[in-house]
């Protein structure tokens, strides 16, 4: 699985651990310019981003992390489905539930 970030229309801008920063700014010059935010990677996700990355110091297992307030465009869906099923056993299990429920994952196949 490629760390990055997944824009609301599918898009995939990949994007290390060390560097997922850095990319975030670049995004919010690109498609917000007119937005003065210190934290551009919250403000990406406010604006319906997914933030794919990794941990190196709790879990060492994969995130994926949006604003729950806002649900994942279809474009999203479809992107990451196949990759969060091909990786499951890899994902935190902190992000677990609400995979199940936005990607309409059957979690029965995972008890297996």
């Amino acid at each position: 699985m490629e760390l990055g970030w997944l824009s609301p229309n599918g898009e995939f801008i990949k994007a290390d651990y060390m560097s997922h920063m850095i990319i975030a700014d670049k995004i919010c010059e690109q498609y917000y310019p007119n937005v003065d935010s210190v934290w551009s990677d919250e403000y990406l996700m406010k604006q319906g981003w997914v933030h794919i990355t990794m941990t190196t110091f709790i879990d060492h297992a994969y995130h994926i992390l949006w604003n729950y307030d806002v649900y994942l465009t279809q474009a999203q869906k479809n992107y990451l489905k196949p990759i969060v099923e091909l990786n499951w056993a890899w994902i935190s299990d902190s992000c677990k539930p609400d995979l199940i429920e936005e990607l309409d994952i059957d979690w029965l196949d995972y008890l297996k």
